[in-house]
């Protein structure tokens, strides 16, 4: 059998690089830069650092067998926390994947579990197959599915290595969700007072007192998108949870301070330079609702095919949902998947532009906004006339059509009410009672949901959700949460 040698390593002729044998007289001339690596940084870290600086080439499960035979533990910054002892969910039904498209393809399935509720195993995706290109948006996805103290720290580290440069620090939102991220990643665990005192500097940093008094917020450089939705929910979030507190200072008038926020926001600054209709800088809102209205108008059978309860609005909400996701991704699990928003023309048909615009104007993922836009037709509803029984159809074109005749402003401010009913749960402790379900009928909403979308892309091997676990199911925001103005 034909072989190939470069420093001693043997590769099977045929075969892929993976099958490759290193032998131990290569791993012992890199041992004191893989054990340095794999102390002070992640696992994929280690891979990628060793690929590009060492020409250094070995499979995740060759690291980890080795590090085992050194006798190595895993690293440590807070306390020891890897890949792969990080989550509760077991990561052998996510296989080793050596296409881009299969990569892509997984990503998708763990966006669409998190909106739909499923952190446990969208977090499991995610850790298994990270990090992106984009080491904070890879940090900002573990911090909000994290569900367990060794996620948590995991997602603590990744922030801390995504942290701005010193430059970079003073006065900028960029800084500032870092700092609401890490407090948040000390909800699990036995150092939630340190996470608690983290949020209470962060907001008294950045609400100052005028001379009478009010509250104010400082101006902070943005992070570049027309209406921070991520910035909006931590700060919230943090706001919350500082009233909740007993400061000596007194409680922060909320509503204020985010009528403060949205002022400076980029869309809503009525200044000179700026147009005068907001949804002219985010339409991603505005175009996604038009588009599922003019879905909902064209398919007349869109949600026949798809399992879900009659009359309650939630598990209609996630029939709808998965009705519109499917029609939007195209519904056909040989499409091609190469990677996610970046190239997301290459699997529709039709491309819709909020799916290109979300995560640069309005800082989330387009299966966010989608699950947002379509909690809020849900929400928009009318009521059932006793006599004539329609459609979830019909009844949510209709509702589109009255969102449609909302003055911009109005429209955002619904839109942001029901940002923060789906991330209300932030303003609680993550190990806490609030915003989880573990009733059956939750479960199986979700796992019905969960289901269809992994089917749907090709997926089969997905866990089947057992009863008793925690998920946190779509809610629907009561109409004018928000009541302040910008």
């Amino acid at each position: 059998m034909g072989t190939d040698v470069e420093d001693g390593c043997t590769f099977i002729q045929g075969s892929r690089p993976s099958a490759r044998r290193i032998p131990d007289n290569v791993w012992e001339k890199y041992r004191p830069t893989l054990v340095h690596l794999y102390r002070t940084t992640t696992l994929p870290e280690v891979i990628r650092v060793m690929e590009r600086e060492h020409h250094f080439f070995a499979t995740k499960r060759q690291y980890v067998h080795r590090f085992q035979v050194w006798n190595i533990k895993k690293y440590k910054q807070d306390q020891d926390t890897s890949i792969e002892d990080s989550t509760q969910a077991p990561l052998d039904w996510v296989p080793q994947l050596s296409s881009a498209d299969d990569r892509a393809r997984h990503l998708w399935l763990a966006d669409m579990l998190f909106v739909l509720g499923d952190f446990h195993h969208s977090f499991a995706i995610n850790a298994a197959l990270g990090p992106w290109e984009n080491s904070h948006d890879y940090a900002v996805t573990c911090v909000r599915t994290a569900q367990a103290q060794a996620q948590a720290e995991l997602a603590r580290n990744l922030v801390k290595a995504s942290l701005p440069f010193p430059a970079e620090q003073d006065d900028a939102w960029n800084t500032t969700l870092s700092e609401f991220l890490l407090a948040y990643t000390y909800d699990w665990g036995r150092d939630a007072e340190h996470g608690l005192e983290q949020i209470a500097r962060t907001v008294t940093d950045m609400v100052l007192e005028d001379a009478q008094g009010r509250d104010c917020l400082k101006e902070l450089a943005p992070r570049g998108q027309f209406l921070d939705v991520l910035a909006y929910v931590l700060f919230r979030a943090g706001l919350v949870r500082y009233n909740q507190q007993q400061h000596q200072d007194g409680e922060i008038d909320t509503s204020e301070v985010l009528r403060q926020f949205l002022s400076q926001q980029p869309a809503l600054q009525h200044g000179q330079d700026m147009k005068t209709d907001p949804l002219l800088h985010i339409n991603p809102i505005s175009s996604c609702l038009g588009w599922c209205k003019e879905t909902l108008k064209n398919n007349p059978d869109i949600c026949r095919d798809i399992t879900g309860g009659d009359d309650n609005p939630i598990a209609e909400a996630y029939t709808l949902l998965c009705a519109l996701w499917s029609l939007w991704l195209g519904c056909r699990p040989s499409s091609p998947m190469s990677c996610r928003a970046e190239a997301i023309g290459r699997y529709f048909t039709s491309v819709p532009a909020w799916a290109y615009n979300s995560k640069q104007q309005l800082g989330i993922a387009p299966t966010e906004l989608l699950s947002t836009v379509v909690c809020m037709i849900m929400v928009a509803v009318p009521q059932l006339n006793k006599d004539i029984r329609q459609s979830l159809r019909e009844r949510a074109l209709a509702s589109a059509h009255a969102l449609e005749a909302l003055r911009s402003e109005d429209l955002i401010l619904r839109f942001l009410d029901q940002v923060w009913a789906t991330n209300e749960r932030l303003a609680f402790r993550a190990d806490g009672p609030q915003g989880s379900r573990h009733d059956a009928v939750y479960v199986e909403m979700v796992e019905t949901a969960r289901r269809f979308v992994a089917e749907s892309l090709g997926i089969y091997n997905l866990p089947v959700l057992e009863h008793g676990t925690a998920v946190y199911p779509l809610i629907l925001a009561d109409c004018g949460l928000f009541i302040c103005s910008y």
